[in-house]
């Protein structure tokens, strides 16, 4: 037979034991529970897609615009103006090129390097999309680059940035003969933008009289 104090520690044994089997018993019903949880599908219906259609025009830094999400190109628009090279050109040749064609139309031709996600962008974007840099820099012509792809053979020709938005007036071999890159991203940017491409129609463009 044996003693008190052996059947109570038997109990205790017995006892701990259990508790312990049913704690991991309880943790593993968790687990489960959390992965029958991610196996067991929606009952719900999957929701039906809409068919309406809106007309609101995209506005810049909003929707996918070409490249540097820049306003769309307009060889027609007085006042500021944005072109896209063509991805089937090679960069030297069409900075060459369109440096004559502007240069032939009393323009100026600068490199400018922004993208999506860049807020002083957007908001250059916004004030050339609503004509409020034209009475400054309308004879200018910006050829709209895209800091996420064009980054390598912009470099080739000597563009070379840290910081966007950036700008470069074109050169005769196609090359950079002035920049300028933002640091600031603030609102006073804009103002920063504004000023420099002002101060670079009046360096390189004859005044017209009125």
């Amino acid at each position: 037979m044996r003693s008190p104090s052996v059947r109570a520690i038997g109990t205790l044994s017995v006892a701990f034991a259990f508790a312990f089997a049913s704690n991991v018993a309880l943790v593993g019903c968790a687990r489960e529970n959390e992965r029958t949880e991610k196996l067991v599908p929606d009952p719900r219906p999957p929701p039906v897609a809409s068919t309406v259609t809106t007309t609101t025009p995209p506005t810049p830094g909003s929707s996918p615009m070409p490249l540097a999400s820049a306003p769309p190109a307009d060889a027609s628009r007085e006042g500021l103006r944005f072109v896209t090279p063509p991805d089937d050109l090679e960069l030297s040749a069409f900075l060459r090129s369109e440096r004559l064609k502007q240069k032939a139309q009393g323009r100026l031709l600068v490199v400018y390097v922004g993208a999506p996600w860049c807020p002083p962008c957007k908001r250059f974007h916004a004030a050339a999309s609503e004509g409020r840099l034209d009475a400054q820099s309308g004879r200018l012509t910006l050829v709209a680059l895209d800091a996420d792809r064009d980054t390598e053979r912009l470099a080739s020709l000597g563009y070379v940035f840290k910081n966007i938005p950036y700008f470069a007036i074109v050169g005769q071999s196609g090359r950079p003969t002035e920049s300028h890159a933002v640091i600031d991203v603030k609102a006073s940017a804009q103002d920063e933008i504004a000023t420099t491409l002002s101060g670079w129609q009046r360096a390189h463009l004859p005044t017209i009289a009125p």
